[in-house]
């Protein structure tokens, strides 16, 4: 979960059986409640292996992963 907004950051290889589908959907379940959702594809980079999806789901259930700051990081450093 990237944003309490419903954006989720995925591996594009997890979905690439919807990207051709017009419409199609797919049902995520989040893990802090174990309830099913609808989301939707909002955009791909195939050659980034990156998805990003859409889900309907009540803002209060989606906890945004931390996001890190990349300002310190050395050379080779993960």
């Amino acid at each position: 979960v990237w944003d309490t907004d419903g954006h989720l950051v995925t591996n594009f290889h997890v979905i690439a059986s919807i990207v051709n589908k017009p419409g199609a959907t797919c049902l995520i379940r989040l893990k802090n409640n174990n309830e099913e959702y609808v989301a939707r594809l909002v955009g791909a980079d195939p050659g980034h292996d990156i998805a990003v999806l859409k889900i309907k789901a009540p803002s209060s259930e989606l906890k945004p992963i931390p996001v890190g700051d990349s300002k310190n990081l050395l050379v080779g450093q993960k």
